[in-house]
């Protein structure tokens, strides 16, 4: 049997040989994504780029203003409890701290808020806090992680509290002191497996922020050079150098408004204008990449978006979505927690107290689109009503709740009658016969 069937290799001439697609002179195959070595930004670093630069401020401050602006409701049937714990939280200004914790959280990777109470037996701020000791809690502190010393953590693979903070070593004017993780609410992002501290937002958007700065200046460049004029003449080459520089300095002078230049046949004046064409392409995608790197619509960053959302901004409403999310899981544990610590104090003395927490509403449609929606919602329920799906009364609780049940206005609005005096009646009744009856 000869090998006459197997394959054999055959030398091609055409662009998929060699040199062609895929070959050894072929550049795409070869390209190859090369990792950085990843830096790790200084906290200076951070704020000199913070400070310089307000569209990266806004990155850093908006979402967590946006985070809290609105407020949350407790949940409660105890309204007297209900009033005396938000009381305690205006005074605290427990909204403000929230703030300024997350604000932190995304400027370095870790905001703090130490929490000051008083006990009802003696202690050190290294002992876990006990919450059926606590006899009010006096103060709370947001802070940076400009003022740890170092985090200890929980190595225990086994242990519940695994990568938890098991001690915070807080920097004093004289000393550094051992405090509790209980005593400290701990708000971290980007932290990996073995790390001690958070990762700041800008650090893996530090490439885009620097393009995003050197394109601001470039456009500010092109704006101040954005006309320059040309003066043509004949004697150029015969000035020397402080005679050009003071001709060029008078009519720099005199011939930046619309003026009148009297000029010989053999000169001339030009006006010409940089050519910015393609440059709308470019701060576009830069744009683009910047609210991808941030996670915030172009509105957002720029601080023009206050809840408010017409149609079609979609961006805007998975912006907000996403902070709706972060509240639910990031805040509302903290928040819940603290609530029971408040409850549990002296100050409450709640400790079965039974509530949840709800955000406030982040946004609203515009009026020209609440109008549209609530039409269709009226035409939806009349089409229900006319086929019997739902009653008046079941609208009515739907669509304004606030109101009270119709059987209840029917009960408010119904007087009972005077009941008639079957005497009266029976004389109207003769009366009217005897006028009735016909003259002989």
């Amino acid at each position: 049997m000869t090998n006459s069937s197997k394959h054999q290799l055959v030398e091609r001439l055409d662009f998929m040989a060699g040199g062609g697609k895929m070959g050894v002179s072929d550049p795409l195959p070869k390209q190859q994504v090369q990792p950085k070595a990843h830096r790790t930004r200084t906290m200076e670093e951070i704020d000199s780029l913070v400070r310089d630069n307000s569209i990266v401020e806004n990155i850093v401050t908006i979402p967590s203003e946006d985070m809290t602006r609105a407020g949350f409701e407790i949940i409660t049937e105890d309204e007297a409890t209900k009033s005396k714990i938000e009381e305690k939280l205006n005074a605290l200004d427990f909204n403000g701290a929230l703030q300024l914790a997350l604000m932190y959280k995304r400027k370095y990777g870790d905001g703090f808020i130490s929490i000051g109470v008083t006990q009802t037996v003696d202690f050190e701020l290294s002992d876990p806090m006990n919450p059926n000791q606590v006899k009010s809690v006096d103060y709370i502190h947001p802070f940076s992680p400009k003022l740890l010393s170092t985090i200890e953590l929980n190595e225990d693979v086994f242990d519940i509290n695994y990568g938890e903070p098991s001690l915070y070593k807080i920097k004093g004017k004289s000393k550094t002191a051992d405090v509790d993780p209980s005593r400290v609410m701990r708000f971290s992002q980007g932290r990996e497996e073995n790390e001690i501290y958070g990762r700041s937002v800008l650090e893996p958007m530090f490439d885009i922020v620097k393009v995003f700065d050197i394109a601001l200046w470039s456009t500010g460049q092109i704006l101040f050079d954005y006309t320059f004029k040309v003066m043509k003449t004949k004697d150029a080459e015969t000035l020397t150098r402080e005679e050009m520089q003071e001709a060029r300095l008078l009519m720099d002078f005199m011939f930046r408004t619309e003026a009148l230049a009297i000029l010989s046949p053999e000169e001339d004046i030009q006006r010409h204008t940089a050519n910015v064409g393609g440059i709308s392409e470019l701060l576009n995608f830069m744009w683009e990449a910047l609210s991808g790197a941030a996670k915030m619509p172009k509105n957002v960053i720029l601080g023009q978006q206050q809840g408010t959302i017409t149609g079609g901004q979609y961006d805007i409403l998975n912006y907000f979505n996403r902070v709706e999310a972060d509240q639910e899981n990031i805040l509302k544990p903290y928040i819940m927690d603290f609530i029971k610590l408040l409850c549990q104090s002296s100050e409450i003395n709640k400790p079965d107290f039974e509530f949840d927490i709800e955000f406030n509403s982040l946004w609203s449609l515009d009026d020209n689109e609440q109008a549209d929606v609530d039409l269709k919602n009226a035409q939806t329920d009349q089409i229900y009503m006319q086929w019997g799906v739902l009653m008046d009364s079941d609208v009515r609780e739907k669509r304004f709740p606030d109101l009270p049940p119709l059987e209840e206005e029917e009960e408010e609005d119904t007087t009972p009658e005077e009941e008639e005096d079957p005497e009266e009646d029976m004389t109207t009744i003769e009366e009217s016969e005897e006028e009735e009856e016909p003259e002989e």
